[in-house]
């Protein structure tokens, strides 16, 4: 089962975040659509991970399995600066790290970060990155009715809305 803790301004998953989060833009670095490059130091430029701690409506989060720290979501919310005027929420990064993926853990995150902010979404996956296409176009086709996908220069832009109940798999005793 995995759970979804908030990473706090000052706490040992905010360091773990932050030593994870270069292994992510590695990751993402491959894809033709990433704007990250390394500097002369060794480290990923642009740096947007302390602005996750700093910015109105920024929600830093930590996905765990058995206790184990897997990976990371960072959504923004209203009023986070970076939202699209018709979306309520933006999945902006979702990492699951290579040992733990392919054993369904990053699609039961996924949708428990979605089923937490119910409301209208986006996501863009950047250009190239046809693994995580794929992932998230089964996994929203399947969980939203509304699913809109626009091409842009850089990246594919998804928007949808959860309800907040629809993704889970059996009703829960509060009537979602």
């Amino acid at each position: 089962m995995i759970e979804l803790v908030i990473v706090r301004q000052e706490s040992s998953d905010r360091q773990w975040l932050e030593n994870v989060y270069p292994l992510y833009l590695h990751d993402l670095s491959e894809f033709e659509g990433s704007c990250y490059t390394l500097n002369s130091e060794g480290r990923w430029q642009p740096d947007y991970l302390p602005a996750w701690f700093e910015l109105p409506g920024a929600n830093a989060l930590l996905l765990s399995s058995s206790s184990e720290r897997i990976g990371f979501a960072l959504v923004g919310r209203r009023p986070f600066p970076y939202l699209s005027p018709d979306a309520d929420q933006r999945l902006s990064e979702f990492f699951v790290l290579r040992q733990y993926r392919r054993r369904g853990l990053a699609a039961e995150a996924s949708r428990m970060v979605l089923e937490r902010f119910p409301g209208a979404w986006e996501l863009e996956v950047v250009h190239g990155n046809h693994p995580a296409l794929r992932f998230w176009e089964t996994r929203l086709q399947s969980w939203s009715t509304d699913l809109s996908v626009e091409e842009g220069t850089t990246s594919t832009r998804f928007k949808f809305t959860i309800s907040g109940c629809e993704l889970t798999p059996t009703p829960a005793a509060d009537g979602c």
